[in-house]
């Protein structure tokens, strides 16, 4: 019989990550991790743990509302609506200041591909596969802003 190998911590991610040839770098509570982005430089994601809620929070920076032409948001958030349907487990987010009250303005809310997986057993496979998910969702992000430019 064959135990399954769980991950616990952040520490724990890093080793897998880097195992698996990612590019990694620690933070207090989050790790920083390097995703490939074909054609472009890599992507940074954002993995930190819920405590509360027991998950893993994957989180990527797609856009600031302030780089998007003000006559171009309406069809850019109809697009990412539409587009959760081709990225999922990933979804489109938008990081308001209700979520992050240092954020300010409008224009500095930021839109996010963000993922979150339960603790409880996460398996190294798991955490690979969901970075690899993330990776196939970089280039849907892509096709969006380059609909709206």
């Amino acid at each position: 019989m064959t135990t399954k190998v769980s991950i616990n911590s952040l520490s724990e991610m890093a080793d897998v990550l880097e195992d698996s040839g990612f590019h990694v770098a620690h933070g207090d509570q989050f790790l920083a991790v390097k995703v490939p982005h074909a054609g472009h430089e890599p992507k940074n994601a954002l993995l930190t743990i819920d405590e509360i809620r027991n998950k893993l929070i994957i989180s990527c920076r797609v856009v600031r509302y302030g780089e998007i032409q003000e006559g171009r948001l309406p069809a850019f958030q109809a697009a990412l609506l539409d587009a959760n349907t081709r990225i999922d487990p990933f979804a489109f987010a938008t990081i308001t200041d209700q979520d992050d009250p240092d954020i300010g303005s409008a224009d500095n809310w930021v839109v996010v591909l963000i993922e979150s997986m339960p603790m409880g057993d996460l398996s190294p496979e798991e955490l690979t596969t969901a970075m690899a998910d993330l990776a196939h969702a970089l280039p849907i992000a892509d096709e969006l802003l380059a609909a709206i430019a």
